[in-house]
Parts: C-alpha cells; structure tokens; sequence
C-alpha cells in the first residue's frame, strides 16, 4: 500500500495526498497561515515500496539532523527538503512549492523504474 499525505498546518482542511495537493493550495495555505499569524508546519509522510519518510518542519531554530538511514531515494528526498529550507522554521512558501514540485518528479520516475522492473520479470 502506498500513501503520500501534505500537511500544511492544523484542522479540517490542512492535509491532501500528494495528487490533490495542487501548487496553489500549498502556497495559499502556507501565505494564509502566516497572514493570521499562525503557524504553518510542513509535514509530508511518504509511504511506498521503496521510501518511508515523515519530515516535519521545525517550529524554532534546529541544527538537528533527520534521524534514520536512509536509501538511495529517501536520501535524495532528505537532500532536497533541506536544500530548499524546510529544515528551518522561517522556510518559504516557495520552497515548500518547490520541494513538492520535486518530489512528484523524484516518485513518479520511481515509480515508472518500478514498472519497468516488474515488466522485464514478467518475461
């Protein structure tokens, strides 16, 4: 079983899969968030065959690492949260855009290797 789920903040409309989280919700919820003085915490769980991650922004300054070891693909998703700030409580709703952005592209080749491997056992 798969599952990828965005969580931006706290309550009923706050968390999406990764399908229906479209770029103008993470960025809009994010911007209204902050306009109402709330906090606006990331929070992405990924769960399929080959990743299992939970990464969570911090809510006050942190040089903690992300515990774990991590594969091929969990480090390159782990290299891009931090590149693009979401390890920092002051991240950018662009960042977080852009962090989404990847990550569908990082699991959707994932998931076409995968298929490609499955064909080639079929044979």
């Amino acid at each position: 079983m798969s599952f990828i789920t965005i969580e931006i903040g706290r309550g009923a409309h706050s968390c999406r899969s990764l399908i229906d989280a479209a770029d103008e919700w993470v960025w809009m919820r994010i911007h209204e968030l902050r306009q109402c003085r709330l906090s606006a915490p990331v929070r992405v769980v990924i769960q399929t065959e080959r990743v299992s991650l939970t990464l969570l922004t911090p809510e006050v300054e942190s040089t903690d690492e992300i515990p774990g070891k991590f594969n091929r693909i969990e480090q390159q998703i782990v290299e891009i949260w931090k590149s693009m700030g979401m390890n920092c409580p002051s991240f950018t709703a662009g960042g977080a855009l852009f962090f989404i952005q990847r990550l569908r592209l990082i699991l959707d080749k994932e998931l076409q290797g995968l298929q490609a491997e499955r064909d080639l056992t079929e044979f």
